[in-house]
């Protein structure tokens, strides 16, 4: 294991609270936040109970609510392992009261997803409601991991967002299986069923490229994309081919340019890459704002004017895509809207009720500033 991450239990005798129900729920934590890993071991009851000032009974009272709840074995010989965590399984065991908490995982801290928490918040203006906040840094893994340490702190309800759809799955309770997971609501996961708000990216991607096409006619239009494996980039993707087909303009590979994530960096270096290859290329769409900016950045620093030399158009409408030079054309993400929509679908299913629609689709819409091209302002 490492470092003993049982070295910072600790019992308050004061605090009204039974010892081993203390102890139960530290270590009970430990393993929901992965620090306790399936088959290691705990401590012998001896050991720890000296270690933190306790009669043994204590401490084998703690281990055998363990043992009830499904997070530990204890067999003769073998002391007490640490079971595999399961969130289903461990929801039976939580307090079927309310805690007023609502857990929400983002992808990442954006610009884009600060309206998106106003919106939460103005949405749960009048509930009593404490939001725990956590950044899945686009590792599924890790998200899996707040999901279950949601789970485990009792919260009455997750708004998981723009995630892989099999981690919102994995939270709906499955015929035949009993539990009390918590309700959550899908946010910018396109293929989510339900209960889901989400973006009409493709829309989005389709707007933003047929204007290129249509209003400057351009017929070569480089891509600067995040990275396709993440779906709700993959409906971007497939909004800039939809109007390319309906265009009748060939999809060029060697006009896309993946990358990483969504910094302003990972845009320069995309955009770079593309003017380097494809020297002619007169209009780029970036799948975000961000990487938008950093499209800017390279044509400056490649002596190419925009919008004269070089037509930019984004998406997202973060606050920035008004101040940049010049003001950047893009498609609106209603991030406000999807927040509002979403904590008020979770409102309804705290209240035991079912949403209706229980899956909301927010359409985007493209917003003209001067970096396409446009006259305006």
């Amino acid at each position: 294991m490492g470092r003993d991450p049982l070295r910072s239990l600790r019992v308050d005798p004061a605090a009204g609270v039974d010892l081993e129900a203390q102890i139960q729920g530290q270590i009970a934590w430990l393993i929901a936040s992965e620090k306790l890993a399936e088959g290691d071991r705990l401590p012998p009851i001896r050991r720890l109970a000296q270690r933190l000032g306790v009669h043994m009974h204590t401490v084998r009272a703690a281990y055998a609510l363990l043992e009830a709840e499904g997070l530990v074995d204890a067999r003769p010989g073998a002391g007490t392992r640490v079971r595999h965590y399961d969130a289903p399984r461990q929801s039976l065991h939580t307090p079927d009261v309310p805690s007023f908490t609502i857990g929400v995982i983002l992808p990442e801290y954006s610009p884009f997803y600060l309206p998106y928490l106003r919106g939460i918040e103005h949405a749960a203006r009048d509930m009593p409601a404490l939001f725990l906040f956590s950044n899945a840094h686009n590792d599924s893994r890790l998200a899996t991991r707040h999901l279950d340490q949601l789970v485990a702190k009792g919260v009455d309800g997750i708004l998981l967002t723009a995630l892989p759809v099999d981690l919102a799955e994995r939270m709906r309770p499955q015929r035949g299986r009993p539990s009390r997971l918590p309700p959550v609501v899908a946010v910018d996961i396109p293929r989510a069923a339900g209960p889901a708000v989400v973006l009409d990216s493709e829309g989005a991607g389709d707007q933003a490229t047929d204007h290129l096409i249509r209003v400057h006619h351009y017929r070569r239009i480089g891509l600067v994309t995040a990275p396709l494996t993440l779906v709700n980039v993959r409906q971007v993707f497939d909004g800039y081919r939809r109007a390319l087909r309906r265009n009748r303009l060939p999809l060029h590979q060697e006009l896309m340019a993946e990358t990483s994530d969504f910094s302003p960096e990972e845009g320069r270096r995309a955009a770079h890459a593309l003017l380097e290859s494809s020297p002619d290329l007169a209009a780029i769409f970036a799948v975000s704002d961000m990487l938008a900016a950093g499209v800017l950045q390279a044509a400056r620093e490649r002596g190419r004017r925009v919008p004269q030399h070089l037509a930019v158009v984004g998406y997202n409408d973060i606050e920035v895509a008004a101040l940049v030079d010049p003001p950047l054309t893009t498609v609106t993400a209603p991030a406000f809207a999807m927040g509002q929509a979403a904590m008020e679908m979770m409102s309804v299913l705290t209240a035991g009720k079912q949403p209706r629609p229980v899956r909301q689709v927010l359409a985007t819409s493209l917003v003209i500033r001067r970096s396409c091209g446009c006259k305006v302002g």
